[in-house]
């Protein structure tokens, strides 16, 4: 003979906040389709940020490839930063820290070309080089 002991175990209830960035094709006349392209399930919450082009004032700046970035929000900013460029935009939206980030490009892109290669750093140097060869052209609006 046995006795039976109640145990109570201890219930932990876990908040996972996960994010995806969903791609969303229309064709006229069809139901639109959804394709998950990423899931991020982490404490970081950040995604990318792809731009092919932007736009900023006046001037729209065209690139050969996608400009990876990465996206985050963090205590109600968002920021958007490209290691490659070492450029970082911010903003209380999405939309202040696209535009942010777009000044903080047309800048670069200005200062960089404004200045001879003797007058800058080598990594600004090739910060440079990697702007102008990822920039097709540069129109105005």
């Amino acid at each position: 003979m046995t006795t039976a002991v109640e145990q109570k175990v201890k219930s932990e209830t876990q908040k996972i906040i996960t994010f995806a960035k969903v791609e969303i094709t229309t064709r006229e006349g069809q139901k639109p389709k959804n394709k998950i392209e990423e899931i991020y399930t982490n404490n970081n919450e950040s995604l990318s940020y792809d731009p092919e082009i932007i736009v900023i004032g006046n001037l729209i700046y065209y690139f050969r490839f996608p400009l990876r970035c990465k996206f985050e929000k963090q205590e109600g900013f968002y920021t958007i930063q490209s290691e490659l460029l070492d450029i970082i935009g911010t903003g209380e939206s999405e939309d202040e820290a696209e535009n942010n980030f777009a000044q903080e490009f047309d800048f670069i892109y200005k200062r960089y070309n404004g200045l001879a290669e003797s007058q800058l750093s080598e990594r600004i140097n090739f910060i440079k080089s990697v702007v102008n060869n990822m920039v097709i052209k540069v129109e105005e609006k």
